[in-house]
């Protein structure tokens, strides 16, 4: 299985209401822009009659962008944290599936001060 597809292995409602959520919060911020351009006519116009309209409006797309907001959320990180816990699980199974996994002589350089230590760490891990 290669790698990228772990992100989306059962994983495909959780990126699909992701990319549903994001739309949605497009389509609120559009929604914005109508509600904007109502009020600016209200004061314009100077017809206070028309207020409560625009008032239970703006209610209106307060809660719509809440609800959008939450949906984004929770979906967005649902999807990343089984995204990356399958991708890192993945990875660890094609680790382990190695005979003969040897990690020999690889110096590690680490600064104290103004010198440089030289650890050199042989590991070797046989089945």
């Amino acid at each position: 299985m290669n790698l990228s597809e772990n992100f989306y292995r059962k994983n495909k409602l959780n990126f699909t209401m992701t990319v549903f959520s994001l739309f949605y919060s497009g389509v609120v911020f559009v929604f914005l822009a109508v509600l904007m351009q109502m009020i600016l006519d209200i004061v314009t116009s100077g017809d206070i009659s028309r207020i409560k309209n625009a008032v239970l409006m703006s209610a209106g797309y307060v809660a719509l962008l809440g609800i959008g907001w939450l949906l984004e959320r929770f979906f967005r990180n649902r999807f990343v944290e089984k995204a990356l816990r399958q991708y890192k699980d993945h990875v660890f199974s094609l680790v382990m599936k190695k005979t003969n996994f040897q990690l020999i002589r690889s110096p590690i350089f680490t600064r104290c001060g103004n010198k440089s230590t030289n650890i050199t760490v042989s590991l070797t891990i046989k089945k």
